[in-house]
């Protein structure tokens, strides 16, 4: 090998690892960038007491929701799409909720419509705004520093799933707390994604699919067909996989 092509194999390597670097310093700095975005939004508008308050519902069962105040009118001036909020104790999952007439303006603007990477939680855009669907989905980037739903892949450990298991969504006229029961892999066309059941494909017909894609990653079962809660992440490996986190409607308070 003469000095003139190593010298020319010696600038492309170079050139190589430099493109790596910045793209590697970039990234990182997106990910600051975002996560101070959403740190911002948890600090001025999401307030958690160290108390919570208990809730006798219709079945005379006493349930317990945390003390968490959301400032829905603040939030409303900086982006009227956002109705709700999401919060999974025990874990960074906790961010603002979006509603809009696609499922592609939030992929890459944050709630407060800046361009980002990480863009946004977002609901599915058939999805009722009132969480009256069957199943409503939610939709969230699997960032690789944990950020977004960067965390749900740690809900596959069944050990971690059922210390984690509650699930609040605020509103600005209710609270609905879910139990998370079940998480896998699976495709993003798969059953997983049943909005609204028929006669054809029933509320006992998904779970069964659950059960079985979750492959014993299975908590309690809802039962009387409480309104479904599905988490929605990809996972890296393929386009069309995606990681699933489902939760059951255990109860609401005003």
């Amino acid at each position: 090998m003469n000095k003139k092509i190593r010298a020319i194999l010696i600038t492309v390597l170079s050139c190589m690892i430099l493109y790596s670097f910045i793209r590697i310093v970039l990234t990182e700095t997106e990910y600051k960038r975002a996560e101070k975005i959403y740190e911002k939004s948890r600090q001025e508008s999401f307030h958690l007491s160290d108390t919570e308050q208990e809730l006798v519902s219709a079945d005379e069962e006493t349930e317990f929701f945390p003390e968490v105040s959301v400032d829905f009118n603040e939030l409303k001036k900086i982006n009227p799409e956002i109705i709700g909020w999401l919060w999974i104790p025990g874990t960074n999952i906790n961010f603002p909720l979006l509603l809009t007439e696609n499922n592609l303006k939030y992929l890459n603007l944050s709630y407060d419509l800046q361009q980002t990477n990480s863009g946004s939680i977002f609901m599915d855009y058939h999805s009722s705004s009132d969480f009256d669907d069957d199943n409503t989905i939610i939709y969230g980037h699997n960032m690789h520093s944990g950020g977004m739903f960067g965390e749900l892949k740690k809900f596959a450990d069944s050990e971690y799933l059922s210390q984690n298991n509650e699930l609040y969504i605020f509103t600005e006229n209710r609270v609905y707390k879910y139990c998370v029961f079940a998480a896998y892999v699976t495709e993003n066309d798969s059953k997983s994604y049943t909005r609204n059941f028929t006669e054809v494909f029933g509320y006992n017909d998904l779970l069964e699919y659950i059960v079985s894609a979750a492959g014993g990653n299975v908590n309690d079962l809802p039962e009387d067909g409480a309104a479904l809660v599905t988490l929605s992440t990809c996972t890296s490996m393929r386009r069309d996989e995606r990681f699933v986190v489902h939760a059951y409607l255990e109860a609401t308070k005003p």
